[in-house]
């Protein structure tokens, strides 16, 4: 009824459509996650899953409002990295603007006036006509070449020894590494949480939450851990075994574990994760917003300096 009702008041088309095809599918017998499943183009596997074991245990609504807020979280986060990067990018297009500019229009006019008037090119000038001159000459090969490189790896990680490696990798990055982990905790811990809390048992929580994990040696880790804690090692042993959380936060699930209150601490650890992910996305943010102002203000200054020296190089000559 909930379903057929959004079909219904809906004003979106395409939300609409959506609510409707649900409830067809409904309509015939299919469970909502079941339904959800055969739209993956708006329902990512891991939401399915979890509704999955909301209508199990009948406890969908928590599931559902967990999902809600989930998204939410995600999308505020996304939002306020946009927001930061914006005016770095248009600083950086504007830059780029005045760079190809003054490479194809005002530079060789400046060095065809020099060289008329007997003057020379600065060095600041010259790293300009240099680097726009080995741009012109190899740009379209490493641009080639970078294109093969993408598609090769692309299709490599589309093994199972090559997503493993390259999800290996992605882990080691510098700054990007520790996002990727903490976006996978957030989303595993927040899971266990909430099934826990639903009263679903511990081992089909594990079960459920192995197959929402995206990065596969995470996943190795943690199916290890599950393995473990199946034969009777405690949640908090079984991931320090495996590296699979940090240190304080295998403490909170300790103290959960012997207070019988394994939901709470694995809520407030989640809310741990969440917290340390927005500081290092903002960090991220920081980091390469201020770069490129950076690049930006070395290429107007070269062109700039150039200009300046270029013309005062000029006035000497002619003087």
């Amino acid at each position: 009824d909930s379903i057929r009702t959004l079909s219904q008041r809906l004003s979106q088309p395409e939300q609409k459509e959506l609510a409707a095809q649900l409830w067809r599918d409904l309509s015939e017998g299919a469970t909502l996650a079941g339904a959800m499943a055969r739209q993956p183009r708006y329902f990512a596997g891991s939401v399915c899953h979890v509704v999955e074991a909301g209508e199990a245990t009948g406890h969908l609504a928590p599931i559902l409002r967990k999902i809600v807020e989930h998204l939410e979280e995600k999308a505020a986060i996304r939002q306020k990295m946009l927001a930061s990067m914006a005016y770095p990018a248009v600083i950086c297009v504007v830059a780029l603007i005045v760079v190809i500019l003054f490479l194809t229009v005002l530079l060789p006019r400046i060095q065809d006036m020099l060289s008329r008037l007997g003057g020379e090119l600065t060095w600041s000038a010259r790293i300009l006509i240099d680097g726009s001159s080995f741009l012109m000459s190899y740009g379209p090969f490493l641009a080639v070449a970078a294109v093969i490189t993408a598609i090769s790896l692309s299709q490599w990680r589309r093994t199972t020894a090559g997503r493993r490696t390259t999800d290996r990798w992605a882990l080691r990055l510098p700054l990007l590494g520790p996002i990727f982990q903490l976006s996978d905790l957030f989303q595993a811990g927040n899971l266990i949480g909430t099934l826990l809390e639903s009263g679903i048992n511990t081992t089909e929580t594990l079960r459920l939450t192995e197959r929402t994990i995206q990065n596969t040696d995470l996943r190795e880790r943690f199916n290890t851990a599950r393995s473990q804690i199946n034969e009777g090692l405690a949640i908090a042993q079984a991931f320090k075994r495996n590296a699979f959380m940090p240190d304080i936060a295998l403490d909170i699930l300790a103290v959960g574990e012997n207070t019988g209150h394994l939901g709470q601490s694995m809520e407030e650890v989640t809310r741990s994760f969440r917290n340390e992910l927005t500081r290092r996305l903002t960090q991220l943010t920081t980091i390469v917003s201020s770069g490129a102002l950076l690049g930006a203000f070395v290429l107007v200054a070269l062109i700039a300096m150039g200009i300046i020296t270029s013309v005062m190089g000029l006035s000497h000559s002619l003087s």
